[in-house]
Formats: structure tokens, sequence, C-alpha cells
């Protein structure tokens, strides 16, 4: 999870802006719903450490799998396949 307290300033020295939290997307509650067993626990996971990222981050469904993009480009994404789970 984002921690505040460690990335208070950036490389240079400068204050970071103050970060929100992503707006949970219905679609990707959707996908999680769909899986079961360890995947499902898995990626419910991972999308709750996606859901604490800064909040120019936005969260959706792109290329048929639960991501975030960040300046127009997947940036976090995650999806089950059939034998291994892609992050």
């Amino acid at each position: 999870m984002y921690r505040p307290e460690v990335a208070r300033t950036d490389p240079t020295g400068r204050p970071r802006p103050t970060l929100e939290s992503v707006e949970p997307d219905p679609s990707v509650d959707t996908y999680l719903d769909s899986l079961t067993g360890p995947p499902h626990v898995a990626l419910s996971a991972w999308r709750a450490l996606c859901l604490d990222l800064p909040s120019d981050f936005v969260e959706g469904i792109r290329y048929g799998m639960p991501c975030s993009p960040g300046a127009g480009e997947p940036e976090v994404a995650f999806a089950a396949q059939k034998r291994h789970l892609s992050l």
C-alpha cells in the first residue's frame, strides 16, 4: 500500500502532490466476481493495492483485463489466465 510517510518528496526534494485513492470501477468488480478460488483471492488483493494508487490513475477494463492507466496508457494491469496470473 501507499505509505505517505515514505514518499513525501520526489527525488529532487520537492514536495509530492497530495495523493488520493482511485475510485473503484464496477466493471472490475464484475471481472473479479467471475473468478473463483485462489485467482479471485490473489487478484482481489492486488486490486486493493491498485486502488491506493495516485489519483491521476483511473481504474477500468482495457485489452480485456482490469487496469489502471496513468497519462492514458495502462501502467498497472492484471488478469487470470488458464494456468497463471498476469500482473
